[in-house]
């Protein structure tokens, strides 16, 4: 079933429900939304959310482990409902880890270790089998992974060869192993950052004869595709990908030399998103299942705020949204980046400063953006229709 298909059903139940029962659905509406920091491990004081399975069970992050010797340790975390943070340890050897995605069938995370003999190598890692790595490239010195299928089956990265000293993104099956994706044509890197739901599609940037940095989607049948440039602009970078493929998120330099989110799909191309107002920088990070709910950030070069960007209301500041829109209760938070979205567009994730000043790791709970308002206007038609039996 597609997530497209998902989401109409329930704009459907949505109105049926308002012209069935009227006022009622606020309480349903109401008792949907939610928001919590996602914590640390133990005595750490530090996490992050990098991303979330497209089904938002499950939240892939890095947290500080006191306990790890390393400088900075870092350890990888996944966050459940009723589970919690749970560190994932490293690669045999390792001093650190970052997990980056998630799936969500077969509990599989992907992300990045450090290990014996390398500064970085991709993992794929489950709750029967731990951490396994992927190894790299031929003649791959660091490999990275950034983006996993539904089914966990199929992974996305990229990681320096040796024998250019630059970037290659690749994608990685249990039956094939990694194979390098190439890079444009007259560029000399690649890096993957982003996978759609089946692992049939895979975006990311890379240098090419049109600029120094190019967005591009990569598919089995057509390769690596150019996604091009702002207006005006200069260098793009696509950070995720919808769950059906069709729609891909990121930034790039505009005709002003600043940072701009877009959106693109093959009919309209790269369409600037705009800003958050007062912030002139913004940045589109991941994308739901049918790309109709963007997340990211907007900054004014100092400090970020996360972001939230939808075909109905553009862009706007995420906390505001809570806070104004939903009632939530954020007092002495700072959203800093929303990092991922479940496929419906429910489930945000991300990271800020928390009450006590520290960085943590955050998940919002919202009703489907254009919830209320269609719920409004099933209330609304119901009404006319009460009035006019009453003529």
């Amino acid at each position: 079933m597609s997530t497209g298909i998902i989401a109409i059903g329930k704009r459907h139940k949505v109105v049926f429900l308002a012209l069935g029962i009227g006022m009622g659905m606020s309480q349903g509406i109401t008792s949907a939304q939610s928001f919590e920091g996602l914590g640390f491990l133990t005595g750490g004081t530090f996490s992050t959310a990098n991303g979330i399975s497209a089904d938002g069970s499950t939240v892939a992050g890095m947290a500080v482990n006191p306990a790890y010797t390393s400088a900075s340790k870092h350890e990888a975390t996944i966050w459940t409902v009723g589970g919690g943070i749970t560190g994932l340890g490293t690669l045999t050897g390792g001093g650190e880890s970052d997990a980056l995605a998630a799936s969500a069938k077969n509990g599989v995370v992907v992300g990045n270790s450090s290990a014996s003999g390398s500064s970085s190598e991709a993992y794929r890692w489950t709750s029967g089998g731990g951490m396994v790595g992927l190894g790299f490239l031929p003649n791959g010195l660091t490999s990275i992974s950034s983006g996993v299928s539904t089914d966990g089956t199929v992974v996305a990265g990229y990681g320096i060869v040796s024998t250019t000293g630059q970037d290659e993104a690749w994608r990685w099956t249990s039956g094939g192993g990694m194979i390098g994706l190439g890079v444009l044509p007259g560029g000399g890197a690649s890096a993957a950052f982003g996978m759609s739901f089946d692992g049939s599609v895979v975006v990311g940037g890379g240098s090419s004869s049109l600029s120094a940095d190019q967005a591009w989607r990569w598919t089995s049948g057509g390769g690596m595709l150019g996604l091009g440039l702002l207006p005006g602009g200069f260098t793009t970078q696509a950070n995720g990908v919808s769950g059906n493929g069709l729609v891909v998120v990121g930034y790039g330099l505009n005709s002003n030399s600043v940072n701009e989110a877009w959106r693109w799909t093959s009919g309209s191309g790269l369409v600037a998103l705009g800003f958050v107002p007062g912030l002139p920088i913004s940045s589109a990070l991941a994308a739901s299942g049918n790309g109709n709910v963007i997340v990211g950030w907007g900054s004014n070069g100092t400090s970020y705020d996360a972001a939230i960007w939808d075909p109905l209301d553009g862009m706007r500041n995420l906390q505001s949204v809570l806070t104004a829109q939903y009632g939530l209760a954020l007092s002495g938070w700072t959203l800093e980046e929303a990092t991922g979205v479940s496929a419906d567009g429910n489930t945000i994730v991300g990271y800020g400063i928390d009450p006590m000043g520290y960085t943590e790791a955050w998940l919002a709970q919202i009703p489907e953006p254009g919830t209320l308002a269609l719920v409004l206007t099933g209330l609304s038609y119901l009404f006319c229709l009460r009035m006019l039996k009453r003529k």
